[in-house]
């Protein structure tokens, strides 16, 4: 209750008085529309770009391989390309480093195949 007799907006009970917003209530009341392709189109698309990434896997080089390797882990998505991976790595161990590869190239296919369960030995690399 409000002392006497006045009955007080809560803007003016706190001493404040905002000025209507300039946008109203779209964000409040806004509804997005609903999505324009369907599930089916999505599917296709997904297996689409699963295609393209089993491509590059089979024309990419060792170097390019384990950039991509790392990418798909950042992605996240690298569970749906476990046997891309693995011949991968076969890849990395079987062939010995060219001595114009990066430092950043050893360092990445060093935490690849440690991170995946094979030993290699950090002078190896």
């Amino acid at each position: 209750m409000a002392p006497s007799g006045i009955a007080a907006s809560p803007e003016k009970k706190l001493g404040f008085e905002f000025e209507p917003s300039p946008w109203g209530d779209f964000f409040i009341e806004y509804e997005p529309k609903p999505l324009q392709r369907s599930e089916e189109w999505m599917m296709t698309r997904a297996d689409k770009l699963k295609e393209d990434v089993h491509m590059m896997f089979n024309t990419s080089n060792s170097t390019e391989g384990v950039f991509l390797l790392d990418t798909l882990q950042h992605l996240g998505i690298d569970h749906l390309f476990e046997e891309q991976i693995h011949n991968t790595l076969s890849k990395i161990l079987e062939n010995k480093l060219t001595s114009s590869a990066s430092l950043h190239e050893e360092a990445l296919r060093f935490r690849l195949l440690r991170e995946h369960g094979y030993w290699v030995s950090p002078g190896n690399v």
